[in-house]
């Protein structure tokens, strides 16, 4: 996405959407990260500390 709304009228864009299950731990911080790519548009969490996804995608198409 754009700071200025109108510059996504002439830039690549992608919207995923869809939902996902976590199963939070106490103590444990978690990150919402994602891909934004020509070939495919993804969401996931993954565990702070480790790195590690700890949900399954949300996929999308694509920006092209």
């Amino acid at each position: 996405m754009y700071a200025a709304p109108i510059l996504a009228m002439t830039n690549p864009t992608c919207r995923v959407g869809g939902e996902v299950e976590l199963n939070a731990e106490p103590g444990k911080t978690y990150v919402v990260t994602g891909k934004l790519a020509a070939e495919t548009c993804e969401v996931w969490v993954q565990d702070a500390a480790t790195g590690a996804e700890v949900t399954t995608k949300v996929k999308s198409k694509g920006t092209k």
